[in-house]
């Protein structure tokens, strides 16, 4: 004589506890990799970041009531080298004179890779630069021109 199987009561419920089970362990799985590979914290300190986004919207309107312009060429230079122009100019669209600046070159995925760069006073407002092609990943270069009257212009410009 042949026993027949027959799905019974226990049978589903072993299933569906089996089942879920499976399902939370996964999910537990997954929880776990990606809390411990990235814990989601974008800013240490959020505060301090909102404090300073405040901060940074306050220096744009005051960078637009100056009234500003910088025009930013950027042409090859020989020796796989690029040179960078940046053109100052007031509301008026006169050159602005007396302009203090400070430069980075910033690469877009690797921090690390950032550097200064030296721009020259050609007079009248234009600055120029030559660096290095820059090669791998995309480039920005950041711009930060103080006047003498303390006034700061602020660029970031993708090469």
């Amino acid at each position: 004589m042949t026993r027949s199987f027959a799905i019974k009561g226990r049978h589903v419920l072993l299933a569906f506890v089996l089942f879920f089970g499976l399902v939370f362990a996964v999910n537990g799985a997954f929880i776990y990799f990606a809390l411990a590979t990235h814990p989601g914290d974008d800013v240490k300190d959020a505060y301090a970041g909102g404090l300073a986004f405040n901060r940074e919207l306050a220096e744009k309107r005051a960078q637009e009531k100056l009234g500003w312009q910088a025009a930013i060429s950027v042409s090859p230079a020989p020796g796989n080298r690029q040179t960078i122009e940046l053109a100052f100019t007031d509301a008026a669209g006169q050159p602005v004179y007396g302009l203090a600046l400070e430069a980075e070159l910033r690469n877009a995925v690797a921090a690390g890779r950032d550097h200064r760069v030296a721009f020259e006073n050609a007079g009248a407002g234009i600055f120029r630069a030559t660096i290095a092609e820059p090669r791998g990943t995309r480039w920005d270069i950041v711009v930060e021109a103080r006047s003498t009257r303390g006034e700061v212009f602020r660029l970031r410009h993708r090469l």
